[in-house]
Order: structure tokens, then C-alpha cells, then sequence
């Protein structure tokens, strides 16, 4: 007995340790690698010295390396879809789709059933007299900040006849996770650069931690655990709750931004159309699918419990004030909020995203309110 004991404890022993060392060599693996990826995007960053390009990455940082899927391509500029070239025949008629994450079309099935890719079909089908281009610039997360910058830096170069700004959401809803975030916050990398500076400047135990939490999933999902704790209790707080809700300089913001996109409009002498993006929050009839979707969001233990009671309230706002800029014949605004209000099909797949089909229908509007009056004339 005794000998089969202290066998037991042995093996036990063994079994223990084992697992000790296997856990540390996670560990060391997982250490290593969030070093490596900090470093090498440290790096990245310093390297640029280009004073306009880090300027630039203030309002824009977010584009995607080039790649390719079944489902999604990233071309060489880092925007969704096909290969953008510069040259332009008399007979192409070029337009650009500006925007966050709908625009983009998070929730399509592939680069042609995005909003971009339906329209330029249903352009190409209906019109033969030219032949139409569709470039998707738009980018998840995007506010009309990152929006007017990416048309300035990139688009104008396009020689485009018709530019179409799908926005409003992120506008309103970016930073509403602290109460005193200012309306440019998405579009803002103070934060990251002096991240990045930090690494250079700073000791090896606060460049271990933010490494750390940058690139490691188990120490992430433990602070993501107890920032989760203390984020119930912030949101309990009433101020806390009015200060965040309280969106009026971020309309003010985007009302600028949109000021601005009007006269590059005018001065390159391109077509615009701002589109109000469709919600969820105004599509009268929810399939339980959807239904589901709206009710996710005031359970939530962050700021994304606010999305409905802000869109709700500031939706209507953003269309009044677009409306009043809207005086000139050659430039549209567009309230598509209500687009699926009597609508009965699964459209949306979150408070804000597509199906196909809601993509479907967005571009068949676009064609319907847009480019049919612009072509008649043409």
C-alpha cells in the first residue's frame, strides 16, 4: 500500500509539474510573440518620416493590407474590390462610394453583392450609353473626418463624376465609452502615436504590459474581464449616462466635415449625394432574427447599449440639418434611415449592417433616387 501510494504521489507529482511547464512554455510562446509584433509595428512607425504621412495617419489609419478570399479582396491600396486605375475614357462614368463599415459591406457574402458591387451591375445592366465604374473607399469604423480625408488623399486622383458618402451612424456613436471623448476621437491617433513612442522611451516593464495587452488573448480577456466590471459600474452612473448620450458637437462636427465635402465637390467639380445610412431602429416589422438584434444591444455591458437610443434621437437631427445645406441642384442629401421601414425580410444582420438583399435594396435606390435624375440630363 505504501508503495503504490507513494507511486501515486509521484506519478501525481509528475503530472503537475508537467502541466507547470507546459503552461510556462505557453506563456513564453505567447510573451514572445506579442514583443515580436509590437516591435515590428513600432518600427513600421518610426520608420515613416514622412511628416505629411504621419500627419495624414491621424485622420486615417485604418485601411487593410492587400489580400483575397472567396469572400473579400483587398486590393493594392488597401480598399475593397478590384484594382482602381487612374486612366479614364469619355465613356466611363466613375463614381466613388465613401463610408464606414455598411458602405464597405460587412455582412456581404462577396465584393459584388456589397452595395458598390450591386450598383455597379445594376448601372452597367440598365445604361448602355456608358460604362460605369464603382470604387469602394469606404472603410469600417470610419467617421466623415477619416471619410473627407480618404476622398482628398485618394479619390480626387480618380478624376471621379460622382461621389456618394454613405454615413451618420459612426458619426454618432464613436467614443461613447467615456463621457468626455472629443467628436474627432475615431479619427484621432494622439493616443497610438505616443503608444508607439512610448516603446522607444519607456521602461522594459511598461513595454512588456502593453504588449502584452495589445497582442495577448489570455492577459486581453483578463482585462477585457475586469474593465467589464468596473464598465457596469460607470454606466450605472446617471451623469455618466447624459454626458454620453449628449452628442450635439459631434453633429456639429460632422455638419463641418460635410460643409467641407461640399466644396471639394464644387471646386473638382464632381457630382455628391450624402447618404443617411439605413437602421434598424426604423424598419417597422422585425423578423425574430432581427428582433434579437435590437434586443442585444441595451444588454450590453459597454457604451453599444446607448447605439439605439442615440441613433434614435440624432438620426432625425443630422437629416433636418443636411437638409438645409442641401440648396444646390448639382449635390444631394438622402435620408435613407426609413428605407426598410415596411419591409418584412431579414435586412439587417446588426443594428447598422446588410444582408445581400438590404444591399440589394440600398443600390437599387441609389440607381432609383440618384443616378437616374443625374443620367437624364447628361
Amino acid at each position: 500500500m505504501t508503495l503504490n501510494k507513494s507511486y501515486g504521489d509521484t506519478f501525481g507529482k509528475k503530472i503537475f509539474f508537467s502541466f507547470i511547464i507546459i503552461l510556462f512554455f505557453i506563456l513564453f510562446l505567447e510573451l514572445g510573440t506579442s514583443l515580436y509584433l509590437n516591435i515590428r509595428y513600432a518600427r513600421a512607425w518610426k520608420q515613416n518620416k514622412d511628416p505629411l504621412k504621419r500627419h495624414y495617419t491621424q485622420y486615417s489609419q485604418a485601411r487593410f493590407y492587400p489580400f483575397e478570399n472567396q469572400k473579400v479582396r483587398i486590393n493594392s491600396m488597401g480598399f475593397r474590390g478590384k484594382e482602381f486605375r487612374i486612366p479614364k475614357d469619355k465613356n466611363i462614368f466613375r463614381i466613388i462610394i465613401l463610408g464606414g463599415s455598411a458602405a464597405f459591406g460587412i455582412g456581404a457574402s462577396s465584393d459584388k453583392k456589397t452595395i458598390g458591387g450591386r450598383l455597379e451591375e445594376i448601372l452597367n445592366e440598365n445604361i448602355k450609353s456608358k460604362h460605369f465604374e464603382v470604387y469602394n473607399m469606404a472603410i469600417p469604423g470610419y467617421i466623415s473626418a477619416q471619410e473627407l480625408i480618404t476622398l482628398q488623399f485618394y479619390g480626387i486622383d480618380f478624376k471621379p463624376d460622382l461621389v456618394i458618402d454613405i454615413n451618420g451612424f459612426n458619426d454618432i456613436t464613436v467614443g461613447m465609452d467615456y463621457d468626455n471623448a472629443p467628436p474627432d476621437i475615431d479619427a484621432h491617433s494622439a493616443a497610438l502615436i505616443n503608444a508607439y513612442r512610448a516603446l522607444w522611451e519607456t521602461s522594459f516593464p511598461k513595454f512588456l504590459s502593453y504588449s502584452l495587452l495589445r497582442w495577448s488573448a489570455f492577459f486581453k480577456y483578463v482585462s477585457d474581464k475586469i474593465g467589464k466590471m468596473k464598465m457596469i459600474n460607470y454606466y450605472k452612473n446617471p451623469e455618466t449616462r447624459k454626458k454620453i448620450i449628449n452628442q450635439d458637437g459631434r453633429i456639429e462636427f460632422y455638419i463641418k466635415n460635410m460643409n467641407t465635402l461640399y466644396a471639394l465637390a464644387e471646386h473638382y467639380n464632381f457630382r455628391l449625394a450624402v447618404i443617411l445610412q439605413p437602421a434598424l431602429i426604423y424598419k417597422n416589422y422585425l423578423t425574430s432574427l432581427e428582433l434579437k438584434h435590437i434586443q442585444e444591444y441595451p444588454a450590453s455591458f459597454n457604451a453599444r447599449q446607448f447605439y439605439p437610443e442615440a441613433a434614435k434621437i440624432y438620426f432625425p437631427i443630422i437629416s433636418r440639418r443636411m437638409k438645409m445645406l442641401d440648396n444646390n441642384n448639382k449635390h444631394k442629401f438622402l435620408d435613407f434611415s426609413h428605407i426598410f421601414y415596411a419591409n418584412k425580410k431579414d435586412i439587417f444582420i446588426d443594428i447598422v449592417h446588410f444582408t445581400d438583399l438590404g444591399n440589394q435594396i440600398v443600390a437599387e435606390n441609389i440607381y432609383e433616387k440618384i443616378l437616374k435624375p443625374i443620367l437624364k440630363f447628361k
